[in-house]
């Protein structure tokens, strides 16, 4: 079984932050349940995610976004995403 370091590495995760993972794993988790899609309302009710304040929560999701993890659907304000292709 591989070792969470080992798969961090894998998945190119070792820079990130405690909520970066956390929020991104949540994205993951959600988008396997809604069709590919993330709501932030979801998000931010999320197990993983419920208790980051709010601007460390949208502060991760401009990373991921940033660094092709995951991409922004719809208009500015939406609130709806996705992984990206190499996170799938």
């Amino acid at each position: 079984m591989m070792a969470l370091h080992e798969l961090e590495q894998e998945l190119n995760l070792t820079e990130h932050s405690q909520n970066e993972k956390l929020v991104l794993a949540s994205i993951i988790l959600l988008t396997e349940k809604n069709d590919g899609i993330a709501n932030i309302d979801l998000i931010k009710t999320h197990e993983l995610t419920g208790n980051i304040p709010l601007p460390s929560l949208y502060r991760a999701l401009n990373i991921l976004i940033e660094q092709k993890k995951i991409y922004h659907i719809g208009r500015e304000r939406s609130g709806v995403y996705a992984l990206a292709e190499s996170e799938k």
